[in-house]
């Protein structure tokens, strides 16, 4: 049921952020405060995949992966004509897709390895939009 609730969520937040980067695009106006709510929730789903690895829990991981992806895309608007910021969103999904990779083939330190780039990936992206 949770699981359904975070999906519907984001796919809510998903397709406001596609009206409103219409929106943003006819009227040149940015909507931060859409942007700001999606990365806390990439923060909270990293801090759950973090918590995952922790324990052990391979299902909640490749599941906190999947939709940390999804939000990850639907912020891809936000600054799209950066080309730092197109560059580590890459990145970060490259990451995802790895980790995912790996925790499917019984990687696990190949999953490890995962979280630190997907967290330098982070780090890297924050440092350089804040400069923006």
């Amino acid at each position: 049921m949770r699981r359904i609730l975070i999906r519907f969520l984001i796919a809510g937040h998903f397709f406001g952020l596609l009206s409103q980067n219409a929106l943003a695009k006819s009227n040149k106006v940015e909507r931060p405060k859409a942007t700001k709510a999606l990365m806390y929730q990439k923060l909270n789903h990293t801090q759950l995949i973090l918590q995952s690895l922790m324990i052990g829990d391979k299902k909640n991981l490749v599941s906190n992966l999947e939709q940390l992806k999804t939000i990850s895309v639907a912020t891809t608007w936000y600054k799209n004509e950066n080309e730092a910021f197109q560059r580590y969103s890459a990145n970060f999904r490259e990451a995802i897709d790895r980790m995912i990779a790996y925790q499917k083939s019984g990687n696990q330190e190949g999953v490890s390895m995962g979280y630190i780039q997907l967290t330098l990936s982070c780090m890297n992206c924050h440092q350089t939009i804040r400069d923006l």
